[in-house]
């Protein structure tokens, strides 16, 4: 990974463990984008990633990011460990439970002239959403999701 890539993840990160939404934002290209994948949502240009990134700390204030493993190569970085926080704030519709959650991610960083171009965010929606106290399906239908299940 290029030095500029280097600094520039360790900036966001930093920004990310300070719920600084702003600061993490700042770390992508203007046209840059933040997805998360269980849910199905791409957020585009870096108001929307911050928006992204405040919306989750309202979710989350406690939120916190063990990483676990990395890899790091050229223009790409991948991270992998666990998603920590306690529901206190609102989250598609669900109301705070007052309930930790506990989940692996994968975050797959890709870089363009040093800046974040993109993230994608995996994680175990239905875990999330069983150790919050929410309900899959309402979060799944608030998204616009099907839930019927197909044979």
């Amino acid at each position: 990974m290029t030095d500029g890539n280097s600094d520039t993840l360790k900036r966001h990160l930093s920004a990310e463990a300070g719920h600084d939404a702003g600061a993490a934002a700042a770390c992508y290209a203007e046209d840059g984008w933040y997805e998360h994948v269980a849910l199905g949502l791409r957020f585009e240009g870096r108001d929307a990633v911050e928006a992204q990134y405040a919306s989750s700390y309202a979710t989350f204030p406690d939120l916190a990011f063990e990483i676990e493993g990395e890899v790091l190569s050229g223009d790409i970085a991948v991270h992998w460990g666990r998603i920590r926080g306690t529901a206190t704030g609102e989250f598609l519709g669900q109301t705070p439970t007052g309930r930790s959650v506990d989940v692996a991610m994968t975050a797959i960083y890709e870089f363009r002239s040093g800046a974040i171009n993109s993230e994608r965010v995996f994680m175990d929606l239905a875990t999330m959403a069983a150790q919050a106290g929410w309900d899959l399906d309402e979060i799944r239908t608030a998204l616009g999701l099907d839930t019927t299940s197909t044979p």
